[in-house]
């Protein structure tokens, strides 16, 4: 005969085997592909190499996907005298095209409705840039671009 233990030990025996076989694997949305090794620098500071790692992108106004790109190489080195060299783009990319370009980085808000405390003009696009713990972001979204994050390399 089943005592009533025995039996309450084999049903909480199965529940633990099932629900263990039917745990999902859960990939967290802010975690890179692949790893990058991150430089330390101010968070007033552009000057140096920054590898982008992701990218927001907005196709036909409400179409909106999350692309990984810390596999690519894809580096904004900025000089500090004044020149941007972008390198590693592939064509069909969301970003600019590899190249030099003259930027300005500034102290001010473009939008005051975002959290970003610079704006950054590269030729004559203005971005709001934001730039926090060696992680920066140049947003576009309000002007219906895409918003590319990136991680200080050098």
């Amino acid at each position: 005969m089943i005592t009533p233990t025995y039996l309450l030990w084999m049903i909480l025996v199965v529940i633990l085997s099932l629900s263990g076989g039917c745990e999902k694997e859960e990939k967290n949305k802010n975690q890179l592909q692949c790893t990058v090794t991150v430089k330390k620098g101010a968070d007033d500071d552009i000057i140096g190499k920054w590898k982008l790692v992701k990218a927001r992108i907005i196709k036909l106004a409400h179409d909106i996907s999350t692309e990984d790109y810390s596999c690519n190489d894809i580096i904004y080195h900025f000089k500090a005298d004044g020149s941007l060299i972008i390198s590693g783009v592939d064509d069909g990319m969301p970003v600019m095209r590899n190249g030099e370009y003259a930027f300005e980085f500034n102290d001010t808000i473009l939008y005051d409705h975002l959290e970003y405390d610079h704006t950054l003009k590269i030729g004559k696009l203005k971005k709001a840039c934001g730039i926090h713990n060696n992680a920066m972001t140049l947003d576009a979204s309000p002007v219906d671009g895409n918003t590319l994050y990136f991680i200080r390399v050098e």
